[in-house]
């Protein structure tokens, strides 16, 4: 019998095409199940939330309570920090760079405040034993004030402020700076003419020596006070139009030239009772001729007019270093101060140059500049006039012969008044107290005060701009690359007082923030767990829904996907909500902000907040909605069908 191969072939499924044909109905008899697309899904979500739109809108306002709140902190955090840096650029930027004797970096000053701040534990503290131990120094569970300040000034270093550094800073382009303001510490050698209980003409020695060199004096120039400048003879920052930037005319006019003077007084007309007797002032002549001690002004409560100053009733004048000290006749090296005699101040004012009073000044209202205090104040040219007539005297010439034949290796130094004086340093060891009151820089102050030396006890250089500013701390690291001291350190550091400013306050807003953003984050919490309780509701109103969709085929993930959609669309929503509603409400509270502080366009709202701010939303509601939403995944089929 013939028997067909390909008959064969097909029964043992050999040939391609009974492959083919075994797999199309092998195919067609597999079950294929439903799912339920994401489109679908998000469809379904849409129509539920459209139709309970008005539970919907609310349920989103409320989740966006939380979103307005971080928006409002983050805006004010933003604003303040905006605020600040204007503040530094603009406001601050006149804040002089300081060069002083001693130098402390910033950050080391805001270690101390913040260390200051932190209370003690040490290892071993609070032992279970009763026992009394004994020690030596402080007890307490406070800081201890002089360890921290002395960690202070460990990291102090002292400055190498020379005279070529100052000639140095002189030659900076006038485009980095708008005043230059050094300070030589030097002894202006003013007798005065005033007159006596009688009315009778009597002479005053009132010279004026600046404050020896101290921890404190060189602390009250950082800060903006007199300093190592005698509290009542003080000297003007730049010329008449930077002055009077700051300051008034009351009467009178501006110095002109450096015999000129000018009388500041404070922001209610004040001046200091000390002010007369620095002067040498112990009577004064009242406008009806009586003649009264200087403190009846205080006790009788006598105003004395502009013109009684402007008419100089007390005359002043400035005597040259060769005039004013006298040499020992039996040692060309030795100098002595003139006695206190009646006709040995009058020689010397005979010989001096006349010093008037020809304005009055005033700080004008609300201005943050303190240039110069309550004082009688002189000209920077007669500061260079004085600087460079004091150094080429005789005393000066022969402070530095001496010095010359010194070996260099003692602690002492001989000056030309006889005896020795010690060239402090400022140690690790020294104490705090210590160098508050004694611990004094006498040698230098004691050189600068006779001219025997041009280099600065400080120098302020003023900016008008931050760029400026910006411009002279690089002119000043240029001279710091090429003059290092023995250590290797820096030759000069400066202090830039609003560094310390601006930390401070970054330090504060910073604090405030974390603060804020805590207690608005609470408010997002809670809104997120109200979607979430809103979100279970849904599920139990829609379990007969969820059997429906179950019976359709749709899977548990289908039913998941379905929920958290709609916590997804709800948790959108909320976020963009917020931030616009935060957009609208920024202006208007800088409008209330500006109105009672005069600080406008304070709430700065940035858009990558505004993005992260949606993003938390909407990743804080899907998280809300997963335990609701495996629940309704899980429900029976049979069960969900039966509820009515």
């Amino acid at each position: 019998m013939h028997v067909d191969t390909h008959e064969v072939f097909d029964k043992l499924g050999l040939n391609s095409l009974s492959k083919q044909k075994k797999k199309a109905e092998k195919k067609s008899k597999t079950f294929k199940p439903t799912s339920m697309s994401a489109a679908m899904a998000f469809g379904l979500s849409i129509r539920n939330l459209v139709s309970k739109r008005k539970r919907t809108l609310l349920t989103a306002f409320a989740g966006s309570i939380g979103i307005i709140g971080l928006g409002l902190v983050l805006s004010i955090s933003n604003g303040f920090n905006i605020f600040v840096d204007k503040m530094q650029t603009e406001m601050m930027a006149g804040v002089p760079l300081g060069m002083y004797e001693y130098n402390v970096e910033v950050s080391a000053i805001m270690d101390v405040m913040s260390n200051m701040m932190q209370p003690v534990v040490s290892e071993g503290s609070h032992p279970d034993s009763s026992d009394i131990n004994v020690v030596e120094g402080p007890v307490g569970g406070s800081t201890d004030v002089n360890a921290v300040m002395s960690s202070l000034f460990k990291s102090v270093s002292r400055n190498d402020l020379t005279e070529e550094f100052d000639q140095y800073l002189r030659k900076m382009p006038k485009d980095y700076y708008s005043v230059y303001n050094p300070y030589y510490g030097v002894q202006y050698n003013i007798i005065a003419k005033t007159i006596n209980r009688n009315g009778e003409f009597i002479y005053a020695n009132a010279s004026q020596k600046p404050e020896t060199s101290s921890a404190l004096t060189i602390t009250t120039s950082i800060i903006g006070e007199s300093g190592v400048q005698p509290a009542n003879w003080q000297v003007l920052v730049g010329d008449e139009a930077n002055m009077l930037k700051s300051y008034d005319v009351l009467g009178g006019r501006y110095p002109q030239n450096k015999n000129e003077l000018v009388l500041c007084v404070g922001p209610n007309n004040e001046i200091s009772m000390t002010l007369f007797k620095d002067f040498g002032v112990e009577y004064i002549k009242t406008a009806d001729g009586k003649i009264k001690p200087v403190e009846s002004i205080v006790d009788e409560n006598i105003q004395l007019d502009i013109d009684y100053f402007l008419n100089n009733p007390v005359s002043l004048k400035l005597v040259s270093n060769n005039d004013y000290y006298i040499p020992d006749p039996s040692d060309s090296t030795l100098f002595h101060e003139p006695n206190e005699e009646q006709s040995t101040l009058e020689a010397r004012y005979n010989k001096g140059e006349e010093l008037k009073i020809v304005g009055v000044i005033r700080p004008k209202k609300d201005d943050a500049s303190n240039y110069v205090s309550s004082a009688i104040c002189y000209t920077p040219e007669l500061a260079d006039y004085v600087v460079n007539q004091a150094y080429e005297s005789n005393i000066a010439k022969a402070q530095r012969d001496l010095i010359a034949k010194e070996d260099g290796t003692q602690l002492k130094h001989r000056t030309v008044f006889g005896g020795d004086i010690k060239d402090d340093e400022i140690t690790e060891n020294t104490q705090i107290i210590n160098l508050i009151t004694t611990a004094k820089l006498e040698w230098t102050s004691h050189l600068k005060a006779i001219g025997a030396t041009k280099a600065p006890t400080y120098i302020n250089v003023y900016p008008e701009t931050y760029e400026q500013k910006e411009n002279a701390a690089k002119y000043i690291a240029k001279w710091n690359e090429t003059h290092k001291q023995a250590d290797g350190s820096n030759a000069v550091g400066y202090l830039d007082v609003s560094e310390m400013t601006v930390y401070m306050l970054r330090v504060m807003i910073d604090l405030m923030s974390i603060i804020l953003v805590a207690v608005a984050s609470i408010s997002l919490v809670v809104s997120t767990v109200m979607i979430g309780v809103i979100t279970s509701n849904s599920v139990i109103e829609r379990i007969r829904e969820i059997g429906i969709l179950r019976s359709l085929g749709a899977r548990k993930r289908d039913i998941r996907n379905v929920f958290i959609t709609e916590t997804s669309i709800v948790g959108l929503t909320s976020g963009i909500m917020g931030i616009v509603i935060t957009y609208i409400l920024c202006p208007l509270i800088s409008l209330v902000i500006g109105a009672v502080s005069g600080v406008g366009d304070l709430l700065h709202f940035h858009p990558l907040h505004a993005f992260l701010l949606v993003v938390a939303s909407l990743a804080m509601t899907v998280i809300s909605g997963v335990i609701p939403a495996i629940s309704a995944s899980r429900k029976n089929v049979v069960d969900a069908l039966r509820v009515d």
